[in-house]
């Protein structure tokens, strides 16, 4: 009926505006609860659960600072995807009007992705990890990443 929502969606802004931004590094980074080894095959198992809708959503969140967040209230935007470079992982990211106003007008906004490790959903898949939301924040654990990039 009216208002009704059914199935999933991968995304749910039919338009916005479109940013590429280094989520991840390649290498070891050392994070507060240890090492983590940041391999192509790790990036790549990332990228794969994504296209494989390990999480049915992947929210692009904005936060007060480096604590992740699900707040609906802080939703501005939505992952469409993830690719490889030579230097990490990027995220695609549709952003709403807000959140591209952030990315513009937020000095040294950054983006931390939330990393779920030996993910099962309720259907019974495994992935040996998963992303489960992109937070925007001016303090994220992994520095030095490149900046936002437009694609037009």
């Amino acid at each position: 009926g009216e208002g009704t929502v059914t199935g999933t969606m991968r995304t749910s802004i039919q338009a916005g505006h479109l940013w590429r931004k280094q989520v991840l590094p390649l290498g070891t980074v050392t994070l507060p609860r240890g090492e983590l080894a940041l391999t192509p095959e790790y990036l790549g198992w990332l990228a794969e659960a994504f296209d494989e809708a390990a999480f049915d959503y992947v929210p692009f969140q904005l936060a007060f600072d480096s604590e992740h967040t699900s707040d609906p209230d802080r939703w501005r935007g939505d992952v469409t995807g993830f690719e490889m470079a030579d230097d990490g992982l990027d995220a695609l990211i549709m952003a709403t009007d807000e959140g591209n106003r952030a990315i513009l007008e937020t000095p040294g906004l950054d983006a931390a992705p939330r990393i779920i490790n030996d993910y099962r959903t309720a259907d019974g898949r495994v992935f040996p990890a998963a992303i489960q939301h992109i937070l925007g924040t001016t303090k994220p654990l992994i520095t030095g990443l490149r900046g936002w990039e437009r694609v037009t």
